[in-house]
Order: structure tokens, then sequence, then C-alpha cells
């Protein structure tokens, strides 16, 4: 019994946000090494999967005008192991630190209306050959091979980990345009624009024929005798740039870790729309990322609470990968209202997932401005009833 309970012991030591959550090796070409990275902790309980919060709202009541030591402190009391989108705060960072407590960084990439404004030519292209539009207020899908904004997502990688002791990065938006957090998503087929364009002729080796002339003679001609090249050249596109990120912040933290926030979509769903529109495979991506956190918003997306976990089984077994979903707390759509119950049961829901390691509240903001949820996730995450 001894020797079984030091198995436990171990095993629990380098489970995701314990200890050392993997080991990193880079290959002499300066590649990082795909991890080895236990994430199913064999024999032990929801207690010791993560409890990662998204956001650390200073501003809230229950840390406003507390030190970062006591908020640390409130953290642990609540039952939390790690915070996602962690403030860029060096003090506050290694606060976490001492009370044992992960802290990550969180990065939008293809997305802003300030790029459409600033760089017209980043507003992505339909089949039609005309900008597509903005499927939701304040959501601005952009093209993701500019490489303009490229160069300036891996000088911001490698700046965030020079400056901050972060434990690892999340990147949110890294896919083709979509708003998929609908019951019927809203989705355009794109980009065509002239870089796109240039770029999946180079890769796929086609020519255009000469009587093309327009955007749209292009896009049409693609979709009609090239789709699966397209479809893999976006796919590739998304891939390879999670690969050129994950390059950089291992030269400045070998041993951080590589989170994405997946849209939650299996590749039969919406007619295979997670990679013919958005070009996010998480089985190709599973090569760089560590962690996989589906973004799964069962009131957003009109899906029953089963739904959580579902989604959560199958992505762990398409990637084979640790798998923290991240479940909202928050009152979206309107006018939704949810109950203290109603958050438990969600947060209880993605920490029971057989293929969860842990499971991240959207947002921890939204938690803790109300007493009932405050509560709410206190027993969820300490496992009362």
């Amino acid at each position: 019994m001894k020797a079984a309970n030091s198995l436990l012991v171990l095993l629990i030591l380098f489970a995701p946000g314990f200890g050392a959550d993997h080991t990193t090796r880079i290959h002499a070409n300066g590649e990082p090494a795909r991890l080895t990275f236990t994430s199913t902790i064999i024999g032990a309980t929801t207690m010791d999967k993560v409890k990662c919060a998204f956001g650390l709202p200073l501003d809230s009541k229950p840390f406003k005008g507390k030190t970062y030591a006591e908020v640390a402190k409130l953290l642990k009391e609540m039952g939390i192991t790690a915070v996602c989108a962690c403030p860029q705060d060096t003090e506050l960072i290694r606060e976490l630190h001492r009370a044992g407590i992960k802290a990550y960084a969180e990065m939008g990439m293809f997305v802003g209306k300030r790029h459409w404004e600033a760089h017209p030519e980043s507003h992505p292209i339909n089949a039609e050959g005309k900008p597509i539009g903005e499927p939701h207020p304040g959501y601005c899908g952009v093209c993701p091979n500019q490489e303009w904004l490229r160069k300036e997502i891996l000088d911001k990688v490698a700046d965030r980990f020079q400056t901050f002791e972060y434990d690892g990065l999340w990147l949110d938006f890294i896919r083709y345009p979509g708003r998929w957090e609908e019951k019927k998503p809203i989705l355009e087929e794109c980009c065509f624009c002239d870089v796109c364009l240039g770029k999946f002729a180079g890769s796929s080796n086609i020519s255009y024929p000469a009587n093309l002339k327009s955007t749209k003679d292009k896009a049409q001609w693609i979709l009609a005798n090239h789709r699966q090249e397209w479809v893999q050249f976006k796919c590739d596109t998304i891939t390879d740039f999670v690969r050129q990120i994950r390059k950089a912040m291992a030269r400045e933290n070998s041993d951080a870790i590589l989170g994405i926030f997946n849209v939650p979509w299996t590749r039969d769903e919406f007619d295979g729309a997670v990679l013919n529109h958005l070009g996010q495979d998480v089985k190709a991506l599973a090569g760089y990322v560590d962690v996989f956190s589906p973004m799964v918003y069962h009131r957003y997306c009109r899906r029953p609470m089963r739904w959580i976990a579902e989604y959560t089984d199958w992505v762990r077994q398409a990637t084979g990968r640790p798998v923290w979903p991240i479940v909202q707390v928050c009152d979206e759509p309107k006018p939704v209202k949810m109950s203290g119950d109603e958050v438990y049961r969600t947060l209880r829901t993605g920490l029971e997932a057989d293929g969860s390691s842990g499971v991240m509240p959207f947002t921890l903001k939204h938690a803790v401005d109300d007493p009932a949820k405050l509560d709410a996730l206190r027993k969820a995450f300490s496992g009362q009833k």
C-alpha cells in the first residue's frame, strides 16, 4: 500500500498544474520536440485536476485593495491552482508562484478591427471576391497569412516571455474567421486575398488558368477543382503558425507549456466546418500543443450540459493530449441567467469528464462578482455538494 501511495504522489506531482508539468526537449535543428506529458492521473480524483481561472479581476470586490499575497491566498482558498490570462505584472506572478499557483499568458491571434482599419489588406476576402462581413458586433476576423501580422505576433510572444515569468501561453482566435458561438454558426468561405491566392498556388504547385481574371473567378475555380488541397492549405497555415509560436516561446522558456482555445466541433459537424472554414485540425495541432481548452459554452451554443463532457472526451481521444475545457459561468447570451446550481454543475461536468485533466471557468470575474456563483465555484473546486 505504501508503494502504491508513493506512486500516486509522483503521478500527482507531475500532472498538469502540479510541479514540473512536462519535459521539453529541443531538437538539434532548433525545433521544440513534442512534449512527454502525463495527462491522466491514475487513481486520482477530481481534486487532483487543474482548476485554472480565466482572468484575474483585481478590481472585483473579493480582491480589491488586497496585497498580491492576499490575492494569492484567496485564490488558494477558492481551490484555484492556475490562472490563465494572468495580468502582466512581475510581482503578482511571483506571488502566485510562491503560493504554488501557475500563471499563464493569453493572446488573441487573428482578430481585431484595428487591423482592418490600419491594414485594409488584412480584411479577409470571401468567395465572391468581397470583404467578409462583421458577423457579430466587435468580432473582426483577420487573414492569417499576413506576414507583417505573423511577425508582430511572434515578436510579442518573445517579448512576453522575456519580460514575465509565465508558465505558458494560451492562444485564442487561432483560426480562420467564423462566428461559431451560435446554434446556427455564421461562416463565409475565405480568405481569397492576393496573399492567400499566391501562397496557395505556391504551396500546392497549382497554376491558375489564364482566363481567370477576377478574385471571384479564382475562388470559384479553387472550390470546384481543388477543394481538398484548399482545405489542407488552410489547416497547414494554422498548424504551421502554432509551430512557429511554440518555437519562439521555447527559445525564451523551454519549460513553458502551450495551450489553445479550440472551437468545440468535431470533424463531422456543420459539414466539416472546423476544417473547411476554420482550418483548425486538432489532430495536426497535437504535435505542438500541450493542452487543449475547447470552448464548450453550452448556453452560447444551445447545447445540453452533458455535451461539455462528450466533447472533452472526443478531443482527448482525437489528440492524446491533456484537455482543460473552458466552460461558461457568464450570463450569455442574454437574457440567460446562470444560477449558482447551474454554475456548480457546469464546473463539475468539466472536471468529471473522463477526458478532462482540469477545467477553466469563463470568466473568474463573472464568478466572483456574484455571491451565489462564487459559492458554487468554491464548492465545485473543493468537491463539496
